[in-house]
């Protein structure tokens, strides 16, 4: 299994957007972080999403970054940056079916770390593939 210790984790940005358990599993090269998600539970914990037409989108994109969030903040030795999600290459996505019941499982690879982070992730439930993000880059916010 490529995760092998669970970690407690605070959010390293505004709460109404982060959407990730309080722990989460790291590799132990720090690389591959993974956890799982009730979509449901989410939505109804975030009551502003319950307005959106289709909020999947937004939760699992903002979650699967936010993992990519967390493997810089281990790698910088607890030292939250502030980065901003600047593009990616491919998006695959498969959100046509109903916000299943089951639960949603998540990964992310940070494959460079610094000023900026480049990453790819999945997320998938029991029927399969849900969103797959190729190539996806976030920047260091210059602070003033």
């Amino acid at each position: 299994e490529m995760c092998r210790s669970t970690q407690p984790v605070s959010p390293a940005r505004e709460p109404l957007y982060w959407f990730l358990p309080e722990q989460i599993d790291l590799n132990d090269e720090g690389t591959h972080a993974q956890t799982v998600i009730d979509l449901q539970q989410v939505i109804a914990r975030h009551p502003y999403l319950a307005q959106m037409a289709d909020p999947a989108l937004l939760v699992l994109t903002e979650a699967l970054g936010n993992l990519a969030l967390v493997l810089q903040q281990r790698r910088a030795g607890g030292a939250a940056a502030s980065y901003v999600f600047a593009r990616f290459d491919a998006l695959q996505i498969d959100l046509n079916r109903e916000v299943a019941a089951s639960p949603l499982n998540l990964k992310t690879r940070v494959r460079h770390f610094g000023s900026f982070l480049a990453w790819d992730a999945c997320a998938w439930d029991e029927q399969g593939m849900r969103l797959v993000i190729h190539n996806a880059i976030s920047v260091k916010r210059k602070t003033p």
